[in-house]
């Protein structure tokens, strides 16, 4: 398996740092799980799956704590409950995230993560590969086991019946089809998905036409696995994003949710930038990859990292390379972008598509709007696209545009009023 390279450093934890759990004698020593609040998202999730519901599906806006509730709730059945749990992932670097931060809440004998190919250095120490799971030993307290792995690895994994996952949590699972799901929960009887609606979903590749109905195989996971009844619960804050692009983001999504965020900002200097700005490039520019436009959102870059600072709870520091990110739509943008940067010495910004950084965060983000150039495409007016530009910045984010989203017609629904909120 092929692993970015820079995915260390957005896995928050310093692997230099960490350290190994003496594993001698195993099985003696077991995090207590975290406390949940009566009444919360993991709470009444881990109600619905002791209550013996097939299906619990958990919605959450960008930043909502998806992974410290599946984590939070994965603790409770493995060492409250005692029951054994297969955590599916539809990539392989969402299954290293889950495992770096799963050490957190079980023993490392508890945890079977399996990984293709992956480097031994993007892994927290106390996670052993292959490593043969340690029985937990006796006691009033039950103890089970948490495998770790991608959606299709568990749709081929080969388990006795003895040792079959109760229960399958599927995190991410609005990037999984139904097929994939469905096949990796062969070995459950119950079945927790949780993930982001808003955000892109996955991607199918053949002719889908012939397929109708509620279980059609390439419908997101959550959407078929809920016509089986369950419970459906959304978590109805985000953490990363502040009340202007909470407020920006809520037409997409069918539930409330507001911004808890603490208070950080991006300053040059001591003027605060605001939680969204634009920057206007005459046009509409001829082309995705026009030297204009993408000259102004590098410009922008170059900016935020020679002069900004990040003010946050934790402190006020200068803005790193590593700290910025740059969107785009298409893959010749990023092309184009990653040679600019390059040659203003800013080889430690990251560039990608919104396809590609989904999932991630950063404090300050840079985005180069899809519409420009009049493009109109499905790929450039997707929701799901625009939700995940929209939604990467933990402090500021730079719009860069060239008006030709103006001119989009009332067809477009929500591609048009998201912008002219935004860029008015």
């Amino acid at each position: 398996m092929r692993v970015n390279p820079d995915l260390v450093a957005d896995l928050g934890f310093d692997p230099a740092a960490a350290e190994a759990v003496d594993f001698t004698p195993p099985g003696q020593t077991y995090p207590d799980p975290p406390v949940l609040q009566v009444g919360s998202i993991p709470a009444r999730a881990l109600h619905s799956i002791c209550s013996g519901t097939p299906v619990t599906v958990i919605d959450s806006p960008p930043g909502g704590g998806k992974t410290h509730s599946v984590l939070s709730i994965v603790a409770h059945l493995a060492n409250t409950v005692g029951l054994n749990v297969a955590i599916g992932c539809p990539t392989g670097e969402q299954a290293i995230n889950v495992g770096n931060r799963l050490v957190e809440y079980l023993h490392p004998t508890q945890i079977d993560f399996r990984l293709a190919d992956c480097p031994p250095d993007l892994l927290h120490p106390n996670l052993r590969p292959g490593a043969k799971l340690t029985k937990p030993d006796p006691g009033p307290t039950p103890r089970g086991t948490v495998m770790v792995r991608t959606l299709m690895s568990l749709a081929m994994t080969r388990v006795l019946t003895s040792a079959a996952p109760d229960v399958l949590v599927v995190d991410e699972a609005y990037q999984a089809t139904f097929t994939d799901a469905a096949a990796a929960a062969a070995h459950a009887t119950q079945v927790l998905l949780v993930g982001d609606p808003g955000q892109i979903g996955p991607v199918v590749t053949v002719n889908t036409s012939r397929w109708t109905g509620r279980f059609a195989p390439h419908l997101r996971a959550p959407e078929a696995f809920a016509h089986h009844g369950g419970t459906h619960l959304s978590i109805d804050v985000t953490y990363r994003l502040g009340r202007v692009t909470a407020d920006l983001l809520a037409p997409l999504y069918d539930f409330p949710f507001t911004s808890a965020r603490p208070p950080r900002h991006v300053a040059f200097g001591e003027a605060p930038l605001g939680e969204i700005e634009q920057v206007a490039v005459p046009g509409p520019v001829p082309a995705p990859t026009d030297q204009a436009l993408m000259a102004a959102a590098v410009t922008r870059v170059e900016h935020l990292v020679r002069a900004g600072r990040y003010v946050s709870a934790d402190g006020d520091r200068e803005l790193s390379q590593a700290d910025v990110v740059v969107i785009a739509a298409l893959n010749a943008q990023v092309v184009a972008l990653s040679a600019l940067l390059h040659e203003r010495g800013l080889d430690g910004v990251k560039v990608g598509t919104a396809d590609k950084l989904q999932g991630g965060q950063w404090p300050a983000v840079v985005a180069v709007d899809p519409t420009c150039s009049g493009s109109t495409s499905g790929h450039t007016l997707s929701l799901g696209r625009l939700c995940v530009m929209l939604s990467r910045h933990m402090a500021h984010l730079t719009w860069v545009h060239d008006g030709a989203w103006r001119a989009l017609d009332e067809e477009t629904g929500l591609a048009r009023t998201i912008r002219t909120a935004m860029l008015g």
